[in-house]
């Protein structure tokens, strides 16, 4: 490579690196690893200043960002120190009329975003599960979440103080981690964190055209360890941790209808993508890049 060469490749680099990056938040967040939106700001889950995804240590928070990127509360939520408050190690989170609700190990909560305060909480204590992980909107009254290290799906009634039910599969998951509902389709898409230590979890949908026995099906062979999962049009997006050392994650796409798969080249090699948001309006994704304690805001070529 002679010196012009290597000149342009430099410059060619770094101008790659300013689109992908579009905006990057290396600043007041711990170990991110969901992001949910509304008109008005970016709501950030934080596991804790320590990758301790199911440990009961009272040092998770969810984070307040404007819509282009800047800190605006650290620690929006709880919006109190109260022992009794704490959020532990806080993960997927969705919208539901002005209602944050927020998977915290063993309990499914939820937080009023105009006064700050906590409006609901479920405990799954019984179940034995200390990784509640993703949360999908069914209808108004209903989420989907998952419980990754016990390998079910549960279906939430968010009606008076909250009750919910397993979602009985004869093909039972390998850890399942990311979910999307599918209105149009009536189907549960969802992604695999895998079991036993090792990357096999597989994407997968859930089809309720039999109510009282929907069946699970595998979308491709292609296997990871699978985290947050969206739909657009055609098209799944997934992200795979792909390894737990070095810069390896990274975000692929499934087109539905020829099953071919691709790696999203916006996204280069990242630290634990974990579970993003798809801006498909303005096309943009939120990342959470969850190794790294950082957040970010890329443009996507959809």
């Amino acid at each position: 490579m002679n010196r012009f060469t290597s000149v342009s490749f430099f410059i060619a680099m770094f101008i790659f690196s300013l689109q992908a990056f579009a905006i990057e938040v290396d600043h007041g967040l711990s170990s991110p690893e969901s992001v949910a939106m509304d008109e008005n700001a970016i709501y950030v889950s934080n596991v804790g200043e320590k990758l301790e995804p199911s440990k009961k240590d009272g040092d998770g928070y969810i984070s307040k960002l404007s819509l282009d990127g800047k800190m605006l509360v650290k620690k929006f939520l709880p919006a109190t120190s109260n022992p009794t408050e704490v959020l532990h190690a806080p993960k997927g989170m969705v919208l539901v009329e002005n209602i944050l609700y927020v998977a915290d190990i063993d309990r499914l909560k939820g937080y009023n975003l105009k006064n700050r305060k906590k409006v609901f909480d479920l405990s799954f204590q019984k179940e034995k599960t200390l990784f509640l992980n993703d949360i999908t909107l069914h209808d108004e009254s209903t989420l989907f979440l998952s419980a990754t290290d016990t390998s079910k799906i549960y279906e939430v009634s968010l009606k008076r103080r909250g009750s919910y039910k397993e979602l009985k599969l004869k093909t039972p998951t390998l850890g399942p981690n990311g979910l999307y509902f599918s209105n149009r389709e009536n189907i549960l898409y969802g992604v695999e964190y895998g079991t036993g230590g090792k990357p096999n979890g597989k994407v997968f949908a859930i089809d309720f055209k039999d109510k009282e026995n929907p069946a699970l099906n595998y979308l491709s062979d292609y296997q990871g360890y699978l985290d947050g999962i969206a739909l657009y049009g055609d098209f799944l997006f997934f992200s795979d941790w792909v390894s737990f050392e070095g810069l390896q994650g990274k975000m692929m796409r499934l087109n539905l209808k020829t099953k071919e798969l691709s790696q999203v080249k916006e996204v280069p090699g990242v630290g634990g993508p974990a579970d993003f948001w798809l801006d498909t309006t303005n096309k943009k994704l939120y990342l959470p890049r969850m190794m790294e304690s950082k957040l970010s805001i890329l443009n996507l070529a959809l």
